[in-house]
C-alpha cells in the first residue's frame, strides 16, 4: 500500500524509466485530484480513509495550492485538474 502522494508519483516515474523513457522529456504527468471528494468544511483532508491508523492531514485552500505548486516544481507535471 502506498503511504503518500509523492510515493505514488515516484512509482509512476519509475515505471516510465523502466519502460525506457525519460520523465519530463518523453512523458509528463497530468493529475486529476478530484479534490471535491476530500474537501469538507473549508478544509482539504488527506488520508480521508485513514491509512494505517495515521491521523488525517488537513489543509486550507492556500496550503493546498502551495502543496500542489511544490509537487509541480519537483516533478514533471504539466496539468493539475480539480486541485
Amino acid at each position: 500500500m502506498l503511504s503518500s502522494n509523492e510515493e505514488a508519483i515516484e512509482l509512476i516515474l519509475a515505471a516510465i524509466r523502466e519502460a525506457g523513457f525519460l520523465p519530463g522529456k518523453d512523458f509528463t504527468l497530468a493529475l486529476d485530484l478530484a479534490s471535491s471528494e476530500f474537501y469538507e468544511n473549508g478544509r482539504y483532508i488527506e488520508n480521508k480513509k485513514k491509512l494505517q491508523g495515521k491521523p488525517y492531514k488537513q489543509h486550507t485552500a492556500a496550503e493546498q495550492v502551495d502543496l500542489l505548486a511544490a509537487l509541480a516544481e519537483k516533478y514533471p507535471i504539466d496539468s493539475i485538474e480539480d486541485g
